[in-house]
């Protein structure tokens, strides 16, 4: 049995993932999460396979009721309104949404709206079964957790597509790494002509240009947390095939990959599908079974909490005299600050506050907004002029001052150009470099 603290804390995360269709990740993530509750978890599975949803079909539900959908698209407030019980103890299930036109493309904004809830979900661990295949979407599910498992099949095209969703989901995570526009552009040339390069002689592109941002990537891909877990394997050949994809791993993309799980095919699990009674619900034994079991106790034994540590991003100050710390002081000191007056709408959980912005940087913005809002919390912006919702990072708040940074660089760049040009409409007045005053002595 693995031992629970008793002090309330996030849940753990687990994503499961696969390059193709078909090579059980369903499976896998059912399971997975009934190993888990057997372990003592209360576990919440989450269907988050856009559009071809089948996780509530695997546990004999017929008709799940509202589902991952209606949160979405705003019909609920969150997703525990969603969260249906299952013929498993101690596993709830978020059904998702199948053959719903565009529902495997949901934006951006609602994309981070639908992450958050997951984060927020009242649970121990959290098994999120994402789509098969490469886009932002199904990536960006995938790398929001704090554990990403990939399942293969010992076939040759499972393991090539493997290899290139894991590779989407690297360099993903990895361009989230920059905190302003150089750095962004930095790795966006040194990334440009790389599709047969092995990562690490990427990263010494960077390190030529930017030592700090190669550090950053360097910690960045440390905590890129992925194991593999071959399925429907029936002879030690093809669990030597699936081992094989661990070192092409190793050495293109310069992160271990352990094989965390090798699942025999059997025929009571293929039966279960069938029967529409995952396979562990009853207890069952044997080499599957206790597959299933040394993955989820290897799983909850994680460091989960140096994991988050070392995917945050701080920047230390070059200056540690007045004014804040961490990456919002790095922008203020970096890019020269406008301040500027004009309305702002902000977002948070479902609810709308009207704000004002008061200075803007290519690095962040200083808004006035009375919004319950904590430090690191993403909130998303209506800022005039601008069609979408700009997805930003809370790092200051206090006494109604916000002090965001953007969550893309890129998106930052645009938004701050735009702001800039309409800055002598909204009362443009430069500062060069110093915090507000309202931040002069934050810590």
């Amino acid at each position: 049995m693995v031992s629970r603290s008793s002090e309330p804390r996030s849940a753990v995360t687990v994503a499961v993932g696969g390059g193709k269709g078909g090579v059980g990740k369903s499976v896998i993530a059912s399971n997975l999460a009934i190993a888990m509750a057997r372990l003592g978890c209360r576990t919440v599975l989450v269907d988050a396979d856009l559009g071809a949803a089948n996780l509530h079909t695997m546990f004999g539900i017929d008709r799940p009721g509202k589902t991952l959908q209606a949160l979405v698209e705003g019909k609920v407030g969150s997703l525990e309104e969603v969260v249906v019980r299952t013929v498993a103890p101690r596993v709830a299930l978020v059904p998702g949404s199948g053959a719903v036109l565009g529902a495997a493309n949901i934006g951006h904004a609602r994309k981070m709206k639908l992450i958050r809830h997951i984060h927020a979900l009242d649970a121990e661990a959290v098994v999120i079964d994402c789509g098969a295949g490469s886009s932002h979407d199904v990536v960006d599910l995938y790398d929001a957790a704090d554990i990403r498992l990939c399942v293969v099949a010992p076939q040759l095209t499972s393991m090539q597509n493997a290899y290139a969703f894991l590779k989407s989901a690297v360099y993903r995570s990895l361009r989230r790494t920059p905190v302003n526009h150089a750095e962004a552009e930095t790795l966006r040339v040194a990334i440009e002509g790389s599709e047969t390069e092995r990562l690490k002689d990427v990263f010494e592109r960077v390190r030529s240009d930017d030592a700090e941002l190669y550090d950053a990537l360097q910690r960045a891909l440390g905590a890129f947390h992925v194991r593999i877990v071959g399925n429907m394997l029936d002879h030690a050949g093809q669990r030597r095939i699936v081992s094989s994809l661990t070192r092409m791993l190793s050495d293109f993309l310069n992160v271990p990959v352990p094989v965390a799980a090798t699942v025999p095919r059997t025929t009571a699990l293929h039966d279960s599908v069938t029967r529409r009674r995952p396979f562990l619900v009853d207890g069952a034994s044997g080499p599957a079974a206790a597959q299933f079991l040394k993955l989820a106790e290897g799983l909850l034994e994680t460091d989960v909490a140096s994991l988050r540590l070392a995917r945050r991003r701080e920047v230390a100050p070059k200056d540690r005299g007045r004014g804040p710390s961490g990456p919002l002081a790095n922008h203020i000191r970096a890019h020269q600050r406008v301040r500027v007056r004009g309305p702002i709408e902000v977002h948070h959980f479902g609810k709308r506050y009207t704000g004002m912005l008061e200075d803007v940087s290519r690095g962040g913005l200083g808004l006035r907004v009375d919004a319950p809002v904590r430090i690191d919390e993403h909130v998303f912006l209506r800022i005039r002029g601008i069609d979408e919702l700009i997805d930003v990072k809370v790092k200051r708040a206090e006494k109604g001052h916000l002090g965001v940074i953007f969550a893309e660089a890129e998106v930052g760049a645009r938004v701050a150009n735009h702001l800039f040009g309409i800055a002598d409409e909204l009362g443009r007045e430069i500062v060069e470099n110093e915090p507000p005053e309202d931040m002069a002595h934050a810590s």
